[in-house]
């Protein structure tokens, strides 16, 4: 890959990864700030809540119960030589399509922003969104978590093949395409 290339992959990967960095510790400044009380803020009918918890585990707080060195070792070290490893080989890999390259900066920037809440908040972060109706409801999540989940996403259905319609194949078939 030729260094222009590469620059500008690296641009982009940290265009999108501190978007994503500035607008989580920046959403979860304000949870803090205005849910510090920890009342629970309740929007449309109660199917959108925010409350302010702090997560020591993972998805749905896995791991929580762990010990902390077992927790560290899981998700600061293993979480940030997963990130590292995930950043260089977005940035190399010249079969990334532009969505994936989105995609995957999405999850870079979404976990660094969770990894910034466990260094500088003795391995907790900070979760304030639940989303519901009725009795059924999400975890409660942050920014950092919906870009992972929605660059995850992206990236699965970016990397589907791709099936071509049968009039493209007809045409192929008559030469015509």
């Amino acid at each position: 890959m030729n260094r222009r290339k590469l620059l500008k992959r690296l641009g982009s990967i940290g265009l999108v990864a501190v978007t994503v960095i500035l607008l989580d510790q920046g959403s979860k400044y304000l949870a803090i700030l205005l849910l510090e009380d920890r009342r629970i803020v309740s929007l449309f009918n109660d199917c959108l809540r925010f409350l302010l918890v702090e997560n020591r585990g993972g998805f749905l707080s896995l791991g929580a119960s762990l010990s902390d060195g077992v927790r560290n070792l899981i998700f600061l070290l293993l979480t940030s030589v997963f990130l590292i490893g995930f950043f260089v080989y977005t940035l190399f890999d010249d079969h990334t399509t532009s969505v994936g390259l989105i995609a995957s900066s999405m999850i870079i920037g979404g976990g660094t922003g969770n990894l910034i809440d466990r260094g500088f908040r003795d391995g907790a972060v900070v979760d304030f969104v639940n989303v519901g109706l009725g009795g059924l409801r999400t975890g409660i999540f942050n920014v950092a978590d919906m870009a992972v989940l929605i660059g995850c996403l992206l990236l699965f259905f970016s990397l589907l093949p791709v099936k071509r319609s049968k009039m493209v194949n007809r045409d192929q078939e008559d030469g015509n395409g």
